[in-house]
């Protein structure tokens, strides 16, 4: 399953598949840096556009977690608190 269908489809119940899906995604974006110095401008520019894609699915995660749970997926994640949570 691809991100965008999990997002379609995650109900919230269960953190640990949106947990291990943010890791992943996570996870991409910090290889994907690691070997943006050994690609050419343009090469570079394409990879960095894919790994800001990449972290916004992450972040995505995190927050359909947190506005179905009313909880942080992670330690250190901003809380997002809106009026439907201050009620």
């Amino acid at each position: 399953m691809d991100t965008v269908e999990f997002l379609r489809t995650y109900d919230g119940n269960d953190a640990e598949p949106a947990r291990t899906r943010y890791r992943e995604l996570v996870g991409r974006a910090d290889a994907d840096f690691e070997v943006l110095d050994e690609l050419t401008y343009n090469d570079r520019e394409m990879l960095l556009d894919d790994i800001a894609q990449t972290l916004v699915l992450a972040e995505r995660i995190a927050y359909r977690f947190q506005a179905i749970n009313r909880t942080r997926l992670y330690d250190g994640a901003i809380f997002i608190e809106d009026d439907d949570q201050s009620r």
